[in-house]
């Protein structure tokens, strides 16, 4: 599971904290397809030109292990830009909320009566 978009450069810290994610989502996926296809070639090279069956398939068991510690780390960073993505919403649509809120909120004043306010008259 990958980030679900990238991350707008934001001010805040989650914000930043997403953009991170996102980023080294991307880096480790990139570093990532290199170190595979790399180690899978030294792998068939040891096995076909060297005939050396037991250290080569050691080495395919090392890549196939890397590639799924690799895809759940990318996951992590996925989950946390995501989440941190939607907390940052989920942030500002109840700080909206509690704005007009206190917006209506505020007009109760215009209900009471004070003799002593001149502009009220």
């Amino acid at each position: 599971m990958g980030p679900r978009r990238a991350s707008p450069c934001a001010t805040t810290s989650w914000g930043r904290s997403a953009t991170s994610g996102f980023e080294l989502h991307g880096r480790v996926g990139n570093t990532e397809d290199s170190a595979r296809v790399e180690t899978h070639a030294a792998a068939i090279h040891l096995l076909n030109e060297g005939g050396l069956g037991d250290p080569a398939n050691a080495l395919l068991k090392v890549n196939e292990n890397r590639n799924t510690q690799i895809s759940a780390l990318k996951n992590g960073f996925g989950l946390i830009s995501n989440h941190l993505d939607l907390t940052r919403e989920a942030h500002a649509r109840d700080e909206r909320d509690i704005v007009l809120g206190m917006e209506s909120a505020s007009r109760i004043a215009e209900y009471f009566h004070n003799d002593s306010d001149p502009a009220r008259g």
